[in-house]
Parts: structure tokens; C-alpha cells; sequence
């Protein structure tokens, strides 16, 4: 009841939902944000002494750079969920408080746990499977990718009203997630969405692994990789990023790090990626 909990996502979101009522069930102090940005909420957690608080990936992704000129020292547990947090991100962040990253979906709830104990081991997985939680992956490639599948204590009952969408959803008795992911050693590493993958040439190619090798080069602050209909290919590989870096540069940086079918034909600067609420593109 002493803790002090920050929601730092909008109330339709199932982790603002969490913090709520785990604040109520506590009898704890519950403090909601009412828009995100990377300031207002080290300010917040400042100004506030929060000691615990729900947030997604990109939301503590945001932070980096501006942590240290906040008092972030109240905070004892960070839960973090939805994609994996960048593993750089995620090591430099464990100087200010413990993460506990999860996995989970609205549909399902949280069902992994990487705990503060492995992370320096597991840097980039969303973690083991939680007690009464099972995952497999369905039609794994040759390198264990394939899609993520749950079978939960805690699920949800049904789509309201779309009873044969809710049944296409299951394979027995597995929740498709729609998101891609390998197991290793009991862990779980998130790898992107089913429905981003590219099909190029009758090859599968994944975005997230070329935006993490575009990110790298200097000037690109953001980048979304995405697929397009291509008369010839099928899809093509289009990247779009926003920054100062010169198309020449990342072309170049592309052909060195990436096989000859990750390559992207076309790359567009635009001045911003297009978000939701959650800051996610």
C-alpha cells in the first residue's frame, strides 16, 4: 500500500488496465498520465516518487538519453511488454532500476517473464514461459521461427460477435498470436510480426533484422521497413527512415551486413514514421 504506481499507457491499453487494478487491489497510490512523452514521464516519476510502473518497449527505448538528468532512484521494479527492448538499451538501463520483461497479448495477458536474473544472459529474449503457460512455435523455418503460439490459463473467452474469427484463431487449443518468435534453451525471442514478414522472391524476409543493421548507421534515427507489390519480386524491400543520413551511406552499410535478398530496392526519408497512441508505427 506504500507503493506508488505510474501508468504510462492510454486506459485502453490492457497494462494501464493492470496498474489500475493492481493499485486497487493493493490499496496503493495509482498515478495516470494522461499523454506520454519521454520528459513527462522521467518528470513525473521525479515528482511523484513512483516505485513501480507498467510501460511498453519503446516507451523506456525513449528514455535513453534523457535519464540522467531525472531522479529516477524511487523506482524499484519496471515492467516492461510488447516487443523486446533493445538489448543495448536494456543493459544501460539496468544501472537505474531492475526490468522485468514480458511477453503477452491482450488476448492472452502476459506469459513470459524475463527476470532480472537472466537478463545479463538473455539480453534479447522476452523470457521463459510463466507457471500453468505454454508455448510452441507453429511452422518453424529452418532457423526455429515460426509463429507464436499460447496456451493460457488466463485467456480470453471470445471476439465479441466474431465467433468464426475466434475459432480460426486457435490450433488446439493454442492462441495464434500472429507474432513470430524461436524458442532456445526454454526462452522465448520475439523476432517480429507474421503479418510484416516479406515474401520476396519466394524467400521470407524478416524487417526487424534489417532495421537493426539500418539503425546502426550514423544519422538514422528511425527506420520502418516494409514490403510492396512487385510485378516481378512478388514483394519488393522498401525502407523508409527519417535522419540526416545519406541514402549512398546506408546502401552501403545494407550491401556489407545483409544477404543479397535482405536488400532493400528503394529507401525514402520522410520527416516523421507515423504512430499510434502507444508510439508504435
Amino acid at each position: 500500500s506504500s507503493d506508488t504506481i505510474l501508468v504510462s499507457t492510454p486506459m485502453h491499453h490492457s497494462l494501464a488496465q493492470r496498474g489500475v487494478l493492481l493499485g486497487l487491489t493493493l490499496g496503493a497510490t495509482v498515478v495516470l498520465m494522461d499523454r506520454f512523452s519521454p520528459a513527462k514521464y522521467l518528470e513525473t516519476i521525479e515528482k511523484t516518487k513512483a516505485t513501480f510502473s507498467f510501460s511498453v518497449s519503446n516507451q523506456l527505448e525513449s528514455i535513453e538519453d534523457l535519464i540522467d538528468q531525472y531522479d529516477v532512484s524511487s523506482i524499484k521494479k519496471m515492467v516492461s511488454s510488447s516487443y523486446a527492448i533493445k538489448p543495448e538499451v536494456k543493459n544501460r538501463l539496468l544501472n537505474y532500476f531492475d526490468i522485468h520483461e514480458c511477453y503477452g497479448t491482450s488476448e492472452v495477458g502476459c506469459v513470459t517473464e524475463l527476470a532480472p536474473k537472466d537478463l545479463k544472459n538473455h539480453l534479447e529474449s522476452v523470457g521463459k514461459p510463466m507457471d500453468g503457460v505454454e508455448i510452441k512455435i507453429l511452422d518453424p523455418n529452418e532457423q526455429g521461427i515460426g509463429e507464436i503460439a499460447v496456451k493460457s490459463p488466463w485467456r480470453f473467452k471470445e471476439y465479441y460477435n466474431l465467433t468464426k474469427i475466434t475459432y480460426e484463431s486457435f490450433e488446439d487449443g493454442y492462441f495464434k498470436t500472429g507474432d513470430l518468435g524461436v524458442l532456445k534453451d526454454g526462452f522465448l525471442y520475439y523476432t517480429g510480426r507474421k503479418k510484416e514478414m516479406i515474401k520476396t522472391g519466394g524467400i521470407s524476409v524478416y524487417p526487424i533484422d534489417i532495421e537493426k543493421v539500418i539503425k546502426e548507421v550514423d544519422g538514422v534515427d528511425e527506420v520502418a521497413v516494409i514490403g510492396i507489390e512487385d510485378s516481378y519480386f512478388g514483394e519488393a524491400v522498401i525502407a523508409i527512415f527519417t535522419g540526416t543520413a545519406k541514402i549512398a551511406d546506408i546502401r552501403s552499410v545494407a550491401k556489407e551486413k545483409l544477404l543479397s535478398y535482405q536488400q532493400p530496392l528503394f529507401y525514402d526519408r520522410v520527416d516523421a514514421l507515423p504512430k499510434n497512441s502507444l508510439g508504435k508505427l
